[in-house]
């Protein structure tokens, strides 16, 4: 199953969030029963605010897609690699947000997945079949009905849809997949954008978590609210692909 998950369980955390980053009371979301996967969780779509009506303040809201991170390799499900609780930083999430059991996925693959979630619509509609499809700034929904409701964005990572990520204020991304050590990225620029490049020094996604940070405290113009989408790639298993972090080596050599 995609982790599309994700998108109900940070944007509700986000949610609870001011425009300063300060935690507020006062707003509880609830999923039906049949959703919920661990006591002790919220449940429903249900939203109450506490805030006087008509106030300004609004949430920023941070997406994170972990590309083809099955639900066995995340510890708040409780899978085959629970014990070794390979995702700590996930299942904090969890315990504070909503954990999603019967979600339903309408395309799974990559690419028609970012589609689906860019512009709200099947694939059929938004015409993203498979890892070969486009998306052009005029489909590009999210960013563009957020952009219109106040929120500055940005798009950094895994971007994979070939033409240029137009709709968000600010894209810092991978040309299709990527390289997993010293990444180039692609950004806005007076050029042709497949010839704007930055390059950098690391794993990458260490690379997209420290951009994504240095955009939320520095990068940022003056406005209301914003959005950021940090957006992971996946590993293919081709012979040596597998080669993580340093810091991480050692950590399953049991599992």
């Amino acid at each position: 199953m995609k982790c599309l998950w994700c998108i109900a369980l940070l944007a509700a955390l986000a949610l609870s969030a001011d425009a300063d980053g300060a935690e507020r009371p006062g707003t509880v979301y609830k999923l039906t029963k049949p959703f919920l996967a661990r006591e002790g969780t919220r449940s429903a779509i249900e939203t109450r605010q506490s805030r006087p009506r008509g106030s300004e303040i609004r949430c920023n809201i941070l997406f994170i897609m972990s590309d083809d991170h099955t639900t066995q390799a995340i510890g708040a499900y409780g899978g085959r690699l629970a014990g070794l609780d390979p995702t700590p930083n996930i299942d904090a999430l969890a315990k504070r947000g909503m954990r999603f059991d019967r979600v339903f996925c309408n395309n799974s693959i990559c690419t028609p997945s970012r589609a689906s979630i860019l512009t709200g619509q099947y694939s059929q509609t938004n015409g993203v079949l498979d890892l070969t499809g486009t998306l052009p700034a005029d489909k590009q929904y999210l960013p563009a009905a957020m952009g219109d409701a106040g929120y500055e964005t940005a798009m950094i990572g895994k971007w994979h849809l070939r033409q240029e990520p137009a709709a968000f204020d600010y894209y810092c991304v991978l040309p299709n997949q990527g390289a997993y050590f010293d990444p180039v990225f692609r950004v806005r620029g007076a050029s042709p954008w497949t010839q704007n490049k930055i390059t950098t020094k690391g794993h990458s996604s260490d690379v997209i978590t420290d951009i994504s940070l240095e955009w939320l405290r520095t990068g940022r113009v003056s406005a209301p609210v914003r959005r950021v989408g940090e957006h992971d790639h996946h590993l293919h298993g081709r012979p040596g692909i597998f080669t993580g972090r340093a810091r991480l080596h050692g950590q399953t050599v049991d599992v």
